[in-house]
């Protein structure tokens, strides 16, 4: 099972006027306020829940004090303030310690194998030769790479083609996690260690005799990271409010979106965390960096589609296979598996892929990255709930 959260695609939005008064909202799950509709709008924040006050409710402090709060993106405007937020919903992206079976959920994700890794090139050729060599052992790995360079793939694959296979693989993202929860969701909790606490095991437990997957490592708080550091060489951790510690047995595999260069010379990782990690050290090109590799890549995303599609494609043409080869595909493999999406819901009835083709779907990608125009943002506005006039 993975532990996953993108605040940059986050739709939930709440709006309120220049007194701090909800005019609006669009958040996907009612049970994020826990009241109903007509008794928030019109309300402000503090009237709402009684633990929030001007100096610790979010929106009283950027429409009284005109200032950001951490982990909160606010923009500031005359009418007031708009705030985009992500839920954290514990109770579905953490496994309950009272499911029947929670070992067989973490492997529902796709299972991969070092061969099913695509990349020809030189770089990725040597990438798949060093993994082969550990793919039985139990060193800790960091992969380092770009936002969609395939990081996750790459350690599912070493992983599944180890002897750890059949235990699971148990994914974090660590960018995800609110701090005051990441220790607990990391080594587990003892029911009555702090309010509200369940009898929870922690994600050490989880993948006990499997591997790790901590993703975006260079974003966990420096405080964790010490305690984390002691945790994998002592091989024991106690849960959050428990009096014995438990022993175990797990690969780490860890992430980052920065180079290792980058992540060596930064503050954002402790360096004895770091050398804990990287006993061996994998960096992912970018695409625009593997020749070829791109054609592969985009025919395996073909077959794919072709499996479940009504359309059918074969390929590209030549010329359109140049341009792909050339193309920067900043968003990297993502960013190219959006586009053979995008070819199978155009109009067109082409079974080889033009250039025109091709052009017009990578534009089409990159407009839809600028901000809405005013009849979409009257439209996204209707989307959701307001208050009546």
């Amino acid at each position: 099972m993975d532990y996953e959260f993108d605040i940059n695609n986050t739709k939930d939005v709440m709006i309120v006027d220049a007194k701090g008064r909800l005019q609006y909202f669009n958040i996907g799950s009612m049970e994020f306020f826990d009241l109903k509709p007509e008794e928030i709008l019109g309300k402000t924040m503090p009237e709402l829940y009684e633990n929030l006050d001007a100096d610790t409710s979010t929106f009283e402090i950027a429409v009284h004090k005109k200032r950001e709060t951490l982990q909160a993106v606010q923009v500031l405007r005359t009418l007031g303030a708009v705030e985009f937020t992500y839920n954290y919903d514990e109770e579905k992206d953490v496994l309950r310690a009272s499911e029947k079976k929670p070992r067989e959920r973490l492997a529902e994700k796709e299972v991969v194998y070092i061969d099913d890794v695509i990349g020809e090139c030189p770089k990725m050729r040597r990438i798949k030769q060093k993994a082969a060599k550990v793919l039985d052992s139990s060193i800790s790995i960091l992969i380092a790479g770009e936002t969609g360079t395939g990081k996750e793939r790459l350690a599912r694959a070493i992983h599944y083609s180890g002897k750890r296979q059949k235990e699971p693989f148990v994914y974090l993202n660590c960018n995800s996690i609110p701090e005051e929860l990441l220790e607990g969701i990391l080594f587990g909790t003892v029911k009555g260690s702090f309010t509200d606490a369940v009898e929870r095991d922690g994600l050490f437990r989880m993948a006990d005799g499997g591997t790790l997957f901590l993703d975006e490592i260079d974003t966990m708080p420096l405080k964790v990271q010490g305690k984390l550091l002691k945790a994998i060489e002592d091989s024991r951790v106690r849960p959050i409010g428990g009096k014995e510690e438990y022993m175990f047995d797990i690969r780490i595999i860890a992430s980052c979106n920065r180079s290792l260069s980058e992540i060596m010379n930064s503050s954002h990782l402790r360096q004895d965390f770091y050398f804990r990690l990287a006993v061996l050290q994998l960096e992912l090109p970018p695409l625009c960096q593997r020749d070829r590799d791109v054609l592969l890549i985009a025919q395996y995303y073909i077959e794919q589609y072709n499996m479940t599609a009504e359309k059918k494609l074969k390929g590209f043409t030549d010329e359109a296979e140049s341009y792909l080869m050339s193309y920067s595909f900043k968003g990297n493999i993502r960013e190219l598996k959006n586009l053979i999406e995008r070819l199978y819901f155009d109009d067109s009835t082409e079974e080889m892929i033009s250039l025109k083709t091709v052009k017009q779907k990578l534009q089409e990608q990159r407009e839809n990255e600028y901000k809405l125009s005013d009849a979409d943002y009257e439209d996204f506005i209707n989307s959701g709930r307001r208050a009546r006039a």
